[in-house]
């Protein structure tokens, strides 16, 4: 069996992530990375936005937050979260075989 570990750079993940959400330059983004685990913040006219991409449960997932102030002191949070099939990640190059 196959086993596979999650890639991504900033451009492929933004990318993924501009097909779901109108994004800025990819210049004014941030990109991070921990392990397995990919972060891309940006901030729109008035919201900051996360991304978030990495395994959870077995299933790629990228989940993005969208923080918003609508009073003083008080932030709203939305949330976006699709999984990611196997296959699409192979497409999208967003994976790599594991020898583990």
């Amino acid at each position: 069996m196959d086993t596979y570990k999650l890639k991504a750079t900033k451009s492929s993940l933004y990318t993924l992530i501009s097909e779901h959400f109108k994004l800025p330059g990819i210049k004014t983004c941030h990109f991070k990375k921990y392990k397995n685990s990919y972060w891309l913040e940006w901030h729109g006219s008035q919201s900051t936005n996360t991304a978030f991409f990495s395994v959870s449960g077995g299933a790629a997932r990228l989940s993005v937050d969208s923080e918003t102030e609508s009073a003083p002191g008080h932030l709203d949070t939305q949330r976006f979260s699709i999984s990611i099939p196997l296959d699409e990640l192979i497409a999208r190059n967003l994976v790599k075989e594991s020898n583990s």
